[in-house]
């Protein structure tokens, strides 16, 4: 986000405290940087945070403490009340602590990659094993794995103008996948189609009856060269 802070706090009047949760979450997904957002109703504002690894965002809080009449959580997720004339300063004190404490790097999305995945080891007792670590979550996500030198051999197509659903070969071995909001990357998905290296997940899906494995895919990027 160019010219952004380092943290979004965005407020509304008569926005539903019981989905300012999700947004939040989604602001963080989408933009990788701490999110608050504030339900203004009757002249109190209740809002819900969500952070980024290496943020604390109940210690931006409590530094901001004096703005707020309750708050609580913990270091990636909490929740806060104060009065509606306080936003403003508030948004200005939160924010100049998260631009002191973040810096560019800090707020380029990262993947924690688990471990190197052949697709010739993807099996369903494979992912029957990795399915004994649920729930994933925010604090328990979902094993992430790399593969590399894979072909795509069907796609990409578009879904939704958001999302690329390809086919993907790799040592004789063919899985369906969805690159989600991936669509900006199709041309050079298509012009590298024959050697990538991809971070993925396993995913159960279901079709007229018939289950199926599918690699719901995080990222992606040209194959290393040897």
């Amino acid at each position: 986000v160019v010219g952004a802070r380092s943290i979004l706090v965005v407020a509304g009047d008569g926005w539903h405290r019981g989905v300012i949760g999700i947004v939040a979450s989604k602001l963080v997904e989408a933009f990788h940087r701490p999110a608050i957002v504030i339900a203004v109703e009757d002249e109190v504002a209740h809002g819900s945070c969500r952070s980024i690894r290496g943020f604390n965002v109940l210690a931006a809080l409590e530094h901001s403490a004096s703005h707020l009449s309750r708050f609580g959580g913990h270091k990636q997720a909490a929740g806060l009340t104060m009065p509606a004339s306080n936003v403003a300063r508030f948004r200005d004190v939160i924010a100049g602590y998260a631009d002191n404490l973040l810096g560019p790097d800090d707020l380029k999305p990262r993947l924690r990659i688990d471990g190197c995945l052949g697709f010739r080891d993807i099996n369903a007792g494979f992912a029957s094993e990795m399915a004994l670590l649920a729930p994933f979550g925010t604090g328990n996500p979902r094993p992430l794995f790399e593969a590399r030198g894979v072909e795509v051999v069907d796609g990409p197509r578009r879904i939704k103008d958001r999302h690329l659903k390809m086919a993907l070969k790799q040592n004789g071995r063919i899985f369906r996948a969805i690159a989600w909001r991936a669509v900006e990357r199709e041309q050079f998905i298509a012009e590298n189609r024959t050697s990538l290296d991809l971070a993925f997940s396993l995913e159960h899906n279901s079709y007229q009856g018939n289950d199926y494995l599918e690699l719901s895919v995080s990222d992606i990027k040209a194959a290393d060269r040897p």
